[in-house]
């Protein structure tokens, strides 16, 4: 029965009124972020701060029962919108939410595949006169790594691959392969059959 509540409890994010995730804190099911590409410590657009949003994904993807993001939330829960983002995308003659659910849609699609990618269900919604996108994420049928920006200690930005897990309200990469073997028997059933080239839905 515990089960059978957290599935209903983390399905019922994804069509439920806004405000009642917005009066949640943070938990293995929901994650909040302020901006998807704008470092706000830094004041520009930003591979890594976006690579953050691609993490969560897949932790979702990757999880029993899935999960939700929203951005352009503070970790307060407060409102700060979307303006941010906006302004890096905008185009003249085009609305800014539809550029930025494309962008969003694309990232997600390189980062961890098609298949995958067909499990996330994005959402613009207004808030107190701001934006705010609910990323709703459905359980994977599969292993799903992603592929995301990281920095070397000389502060050089390269992309790799990473199997990501949410670990209570966090997200985590598993590194050590077995490690990895022993998330994937645990939560699909099964050990990958020929190694670490069939952890991944993108090789």
């Amino acid at each position: 029965m515990p089960r059978v509540y957290e599935r209903a409890r983390v399905a019922y994010q994804r069509a439920c009124p806004i405000g009642e995730l917005l009066g949640r804190r943070e938990d293995r099911h929901l994650e909040l972020k302020a901006t998807l590409r704008w470092d706000l410590r830094a004041g520009e657009k930003s591979k890594l701060v976006e690579s953050g949003t691609l993490k969560t994904v897949a932790a979702f993807l990757n999880s029993e029962f899935g999960g939700t993001l929203l951005i352009g939330v503070a970790d307060d829960g407060s409102v700060a919108g979307l303006d941010h983002d906006y302004a890096t995308l905008r185009r003249e003659g085009k609305d800014d939410s539809d550029l930025f659910l494309l962008h969003l849609n694309q990232l997600i699609e390189n980062a961890v595949g098609l298949a995958a990618a067909a499990n996330v269900t994005t959402t613009i919604h207004h808030v107190d006169g701001h934006d705010v996108c609910r990323v709703h994420v459905e359980p994977s049928g599969h292993p799903v790594e992603a592929e995301v920006a990281v920095a070397d200690r000389r502060g050089q930005v390269s992309r790799r691959p990473a199997f990501f897990v949410r670990l209570n309200n966090g997200t985590r990469a598993i590194e050590v392969q077995v490690e990895r073997e022993r998330y994937v028997a645990q939560r699909w059933g099964r050990r990958e059959p020929g190694g670490e080239s069939d952890l991944t839905d993108r090789i």
